[in-house]
């Protein structure tokens, strides 16, 4: 009851600053778990994050981390070809995609996604996939990715490619040794293969902020457990991405 009630103000909040913001560049941001504050309590809201400050700043619509595995082709669902209408399209999203993950969170995934479209056609088509395994384990099961490098490349890249306006906030590289306060660690193999996803997926995309030039000390500053942002690392998103807006012509 309190978070729906969170999400009205929140609603309201974010139209009288579309209001106030009517003549700014007109934004639209998807983003996964990476975009709102996971150690609050008060639920899946911008408070705190950069979407929170994008809102302030330029004429903002949002989604932040709609499903319970919010991935590419849950962006790529929502988006459609409503992308025309706006100046620039901020898609934060791929980690979801790109982690390595036991067998068993690949058949929670599918059980997630049974009502949404698109996810019928890519577990139909990485079922063979879904057979291999990428040569590391987590807590004793082999791990795989929700679809292939080969998926990425022929499918999913294209579609993102056709989105003009569209910028692409990749991941920063993991501090091995250091998991912040994710008990439960990550799988050995993580770097590796979501750097490898991540470099088919830049080949289809004209605009990507990166972080991957943060150092160590950075990361374990800006993130709590290497991949979601502290305030600190709120901060430092908002800022590049301000940087980058302002800058102007997003389109090929």
């Amino acid at each position: 009851m309190k978070e729906k009630l969170l999400k009205l103000l929140f609603s309201i909040k974010d139209s009288l600053y579309r209001i106030k913001n009517r003549k700014e560049v007109k934004v639209f941001l998807y983003t996964d778990s990476r975009g709102f504050d996971v150690t609050g309590k008060l639920g899946r809201i911008p408070l705190n994050s950069y979407a929170d400050k994008l809102i302030e700043t330029f004429n903002t619509s949002y989604y932040l981390c709609p499903e319970k595995f919010t991935t590419i082709v849950d962006f790529l669902n929502t988006i459609g070809d409503t992308w025309k209408n706006y100046d620039i399209v901020i898609m934060h999203c791929g980690i979801v995609d790109f982690s390595p993950r036991p067998l068993s969170n690949i058949k929670k995934v599918k059980d997630s996604k049974i009502a949404t479209p698109n996810f019928d056609e890519l577990f139909k088509s990485n079922a063979g996939y879904h057979n291999t395994i990428l040569g590391a384990q987590y807590y004793g099961e082999d791990t795989i990715t929700i679809y292939s490098k080969e998926y990425l490349e022929t499918v999913i890249g294209p579609k993102l490619a056709s989105i003009e306006n569209l910028l692409w906030i990749d991941s920063n590289y993991f501090v091995k040794g250091w998991e912040g306060n994710y008990e439960r660690g990550r799988p050995s193999n993580i770097q590796e293969v979501v750097s490898d996803y991540e470099l088919i997926l830049k080949k289809f995309v004209k605009n990507s902020l990166s972080i991957k030039d943060w150092s160590v000390s950075d990361v374990k500053k800006f993130t709590l457990d290497n991949i979601h942002f502290t305030k600190s690392g709120f901060n430092e998103i908002y800022n590049r991405l301000a940087a980058f807006i302002n800058k102007g012509d997003y389109s090929k």
